[in-house]
């Protein structure tokens, strides 16, 4: 979806429960190419209410969640 959309649609791929050495070889062998973030701490778990992982958020301009998906994608 990234290099189909990734000119209208920003993706970001955000590690917040894994080192980000890990999170990085991960998203080599998975060959994602769109941008990647590392958070530590909790703040960014309560600002998107994130209580699983994976978890999948569509979020609007302005910040709004506009749909969640929890669990791994495929496809």
């Amino acid at each position: 979806a990234y290099e189909t959309y990734g000119k209208d649609v920003h993706f970001a791929a955000v590690a917040i429960d894994a080192k980000s050495d890990d999170a990085a070889a991960f998203l080599e062998r998975k060959n994602f190419t769109m941008p990647a973030y590392y958070a530590a701490g909790e703040q960014l778990n309560r600002d998107y209410h994130v209580d699983a992982v994976p978890l999948s958020l569509l979020i609007a301009k302005g910040g709004r969640i506009v749909a969640v998906r929890i669990g791994a994608m495929t496809g």
